[in-house]
């Protein structure tokens, strides 16, 4: 081969892996540019030791590329108080260019809520905006050989989280 040819090669095999480089790049910034609202919460179960429910979130995923959230963590405060953690192993695909929807099972010990809110209790029921919820998540997205966490905090009140709007 003419050195001349070889070096053509060389320099355009650079360029390429340069240029897919920097497209795979700005497709990985591109994931963390989403939209992750609150869609709704549906009650499985009510009982004196055992709450049990669904929360569903939209995550609009603008990048091109598909991608798994393979765990799912949300710290739970309400009125700045730390009410738990909640952890989701189940895996979610989430579709280029789309919207999808991601749920987690929440089973919870009322009681236990109820002694480190003291004082809120009467605010469930007569004040629920006054209520304050917010939700730091954390999702572990893996993309092929790639691994990256995608945080969020979502915050609202109980008045806004039980309305019809969120249905």
């Amino acid at each position: 081969m003419k050195p001349k040819l070889k070096n053509y090669l060389i320099i355009g095999g650079i360029s390429v892996v340069t240029v897919a480089g920097a497209f795979l790049y700005w497709q990985f910034l591109k994931i963390k540019d989403y939209v992750i609202k609150f869609k709704r919460i549906s009650v499985n179960k009510i009982a004196v030791n055992n709450l049990d429910f669904n929360i569903y979130l939209y995550l609009e995923n603008k990048s091109n590329i598909k991608y798994t959230i393979n765990k799912q963590e949300y710290s739970v405060y309400i009125n700045d108080v730390f009410v738990s953690k909640i952890v989701n192993y189940a895996p979610n695909e989430i579709k280029a260019k789309s919207v999808n929807d991601i749920g987690v099972n929440v089973v919870v010990n009322p009681s236990k809520v109820i002694d480190k809110l003291k004082g809120v209790g009467m605010d469930f029921l007569l004040r629920p905006e006054k209520v304050k919820v917010k939700i730091d998540i954390n999702l572990k997205v893996s993309v092929s050989i790639f691994k990256l966490n995608i945080p969020y905090v979502f915050e609202s009140t109980l008045k806004e989280l039980l309305s019809k709007k969120n249905e």
